[in-house]
């Protein structure tokens, strides 16, 4: 008869997860509270942009908001404003070459065209935040932080209470 070897180590014990929370936080929509707190950050830099007293930091938050847009296109869970996304792209840019680089930053005077562009992107990306869920949310960030480090960029955390 054959004997089980034993092993020698202590057993781990598992942590326990609630898992009935955990798909609701991952298979629910974002709350209007949550959609608010995430729109905060670039709705403060829109608003600085718009009086023509922003930082360097502030079109940064601008700029990671953007492609945070673009990676929930990417994912198609909203789909059908790529071509506004890349209009804003060119606007933010336009905006950054006007401003000068970071060491010389510029607070830039804001054209009609590209105030409502910004206020529109804002609203835009405001109906994508509310179809999403806080797994697709996630997800989108890690892709558009992936994506600007791929490209030589710098990922700026948005969760920081300093774009103000």
């Amino acid at each position: 008869m054959k004997t089980r070897k034993r092993n020698n180590k202590p057993r781990q014990h598992r942590r326990l997860v609630d898992t009935m929370q955990l798909a609701l936080m991952r298979a629910t929509r974002l709350t209007p509270q949550e959609v608010a707190h995430q729109m905060a950050p670039a709705r403060a830099a829109f608003e600085a942009l718009r009086r023509g007293q922003a930082t360097h930091r502030q079109w940064q938050v601008m700029a990671a908001t953007l492609t945070i847009a673009a990676s929930i296109e990417k994912q198609g869970v909203v789909k059908g404003l790529a071509g506004m996304l890349s209009e804003t792209d060119a606007a933010l840019d336009a905006i950054a070459n006007r401003a000068g680089s970071a060491e010389k930053w510029r607070a830039p005077v804001l054209r009609g065209d590209e105030i409502r562009l910004l206020g529109e992107f804002l609203h835009v990306h405001e109906f994508q935040l509310a179809q999403l869920s806080y797994r697709e949310y996630r997800q989108a960030c890690a892709q558009a932080v992936a994506r600007v480090r791929c490209s030589g960029g710098v990922a700026i955390d948005l969760r920081e209470d300093d774009y103000a």
